[in-house]
C-alpha cells in the first residue's frame, strides 16, 4: 500500500470549502478535499451548474470518491 502525502486537508462541501480546495490546489499545495456524500442532491444544485464551471475555471475538479 502506497502512502499519499497532502499539503493540506479542507473538509467540508459548502461552497466556500470547494472554492478554497480549488485555490489551494491552483497554488500548488496537494489538497485532500473530503466531503460527506449526500443522499440525494439539493435542490439548487440541479437547476446551477455555475458551481461546477466555477471549479473549473479556478482549476478544480470535482472527486466523488
Amino acid at each position: 500500500m502506497s502512502v499519499r502525502q497532502y499539503d493540506i486537508a479542507v473538509i467540508g462541501g459548502t461552497l466556500s470549502a470547494r472554492i478554497a480546495a480549488a485555490l489551494l490546489a491552483k497554488s500548488g499545495q496537494r489538497v485532500l478535499f473530503v466531503r460527506q456524500r449526500e443522499a440525494t442532491a439539493p435542490t439548487w444544485f440541479h437547476s446551477s451548474l455555475f458551481l461546477q464551471n466555477l471549479l473549473g475555471l479556478l482549476g478544480g475538479r470535482s472527486c466523488f470518491a
